[in-house]
């Protein structure tokens, strides 16, 4: 079974391959504090962390 931690690792890799500067420069934010990171997985932070990646993904979709 795939953890909310699992999928937004996944996710933050993903968005390391994109060429969006600010977006790496997200994850860079999230991985030099990587207590913080884990503690996305709870449902209120996580919820803020998904909705910016529903953006991109939208943003990506419209191709822009």
């Amino acid at each position: 079974s795939t953890t909310a931690g699992d999928q937004l690792r996944d996710w933050m890799a993903s968005a390391r391959r994109t060429a969006i500067s600010e977006l790496d420069s997200f994850v860079a934010g999230l991985e030099r504090d990587y207590d913080a990171r884990d503690g996305l997985t709870s449902l209120g932070v996580c919820m803020g962390v998904c909705a910016v990646r529903d953006a991109f993904d939208q943003k990506v979709a419209a191709g822009g």
